[in-house]
């Protein structure tokens, strides 16, 4: 009996051994093919000598494994500097998501409850398809017949996004004629939203898609929750609404200050955007302030989790709509790299020891 225990336990730590090698392998592919983007652009990049001794002993000494230095190398190539406190995108990944978040990450996945679940009337939801049933938000049902007139009485066009949509994917935008020529049914379960008008500052940078903000929060036990990175996600000329092919990313500061550059498709530095010629430096996102604060105490409201990525909208008044949120894996790695270390002092690097 002893034996056959002992064969289990061995069967299972290597496959979580197998598991994370291959976790790993897939994201130092693409790590290297960051760095090798960044030099392409500017040679001046190119990790020197002493730094690369630097990220090898900080992924040793901090990490415990050689694996977490190529996420060290690309944020190092960006900054031009290496920095200590860095999180590196994998080592988030299966270390630090797996132990604050782990069993409650899942539900962020369900737009069809996300109103129920963080109990605000701040996510532009119209109406969700749950299992073929079709319910407003305050639960009750409406026949599927009555669905043109209700979501496009007031609406011009509306979003719907299926429970896995993410990245851009699994999101259509429907006016009434594409609405009639659809088959519902082929979608799965869903959240129809309307379409939300952002500030005029964000309109100077790119019209025709909504800027979407990026804000982190992070729930330590017995604390309030507090945001820790954020970054505002903007599309290019003819976006609908934001494709992960074509976004760029621009971080920002804890005071709500721009970064100098965005980032686009595997890490292309832009200074300015390269539609409109909006320079992105010296630039101030409004009201970020208060896009913090709701999301903060939805994070404390919410609890079950410690990390949160809530993607906002600023509007022209100022207020803030939530468009939805992520759990499951708010990626990290351009804010990290744009004005990160973002989570300096919170002790993640203690996980692996």
């Amino acid at each position: 009996m002893k034996i056959k225990h002992l064969s289990k336990k061995l069967f299972r730590e290597y496959r979580k051994w197998s598991w994370n090698r291959a976790y790993d392998a897939e994201h130092n592919r693409k790590e290297e093919k960051l760095y090798q983007s960044l030099i392409a652009q500017d040679r001046t990049r190119m990790i020197t000598s002493s730094q690369e001794r630097l990220i090898q002993a900080y992924a040793m000494d901090v990490f415990g494994s050689l694996d977490f230095a190529p996420g060290l190398r690309s944020y190092t190539s960006y900054s031009r500097e290496f920095k200590e406190g860095w999180i590196p995108n994998n080592y988030f990944g299966r270390i630090v998501l797996l132990a604050v978040n782990d069993k409650f990450s899942m539900l962020s996945k369900l737009r069809t409850h996300a109103k129920r679940l963080l109990q605000t009337d701040l996510l532009p939801d119209l109406v969700y398809c749950i299992e073929g049933n079709y319910t407003l938000p305050d639960g009750s049902q409406v026949f599927a017949g009555d669905l043109e007139k209700l979501l496009f009485s007031e609406n011009e066009y509306v979003f719907l996004k299926t429970n896995s949509s993410k990245r851009g994917q699994g999101i259509l935008k429907l006016d009434r004629l594409k609405f009639k020529t659809l088959d519902l049914r082929t979608f799965g379960d869903f959240v129809i939203q309307k379409a939300l008008t952002q500030h005029p500052f964000l309109e100077e940078i790119i019209t025709g898609s909504i800027a979407s903000l990026r804000i982190t929060t992070v729930k330590k036990p017995g604390l309030v929750a507090k945001n820790r990175l954020t970054s505002l996600r903007v599309g290019r000329a003819g976006d609908e609404y934001i494709h992960d092919a074509t976004t760029l990313v621009i971080g920002v500061s804890a005071t709500g200050n721009f970064s100098e550059n965005a980032l686009g498709d595997n890490w292309k530095i832009y200074p300015a955007h390269p539609d409109t010629g909006v320079v992105f430096k010296n630039l101030k996102l409004p009201f970020f302030e208060e896009a913090q604060r709701v999301c903060e105490e939805l994070h404390d409201r919410l609890g079950l989790m410690g990390i949160i990525g809530w993607d906002a909208c600023i509007t022209p008044n100022g207020t803030i709509q939530l468009m939805e949120w992520n759990a499951q894996y708010p990626g990290i790695n351009y804010s990290e790299a744009l004005v990160g270390p973002n989570f300096k002092g919170l002790g993640w690097e203690n996980l692996v020891k």
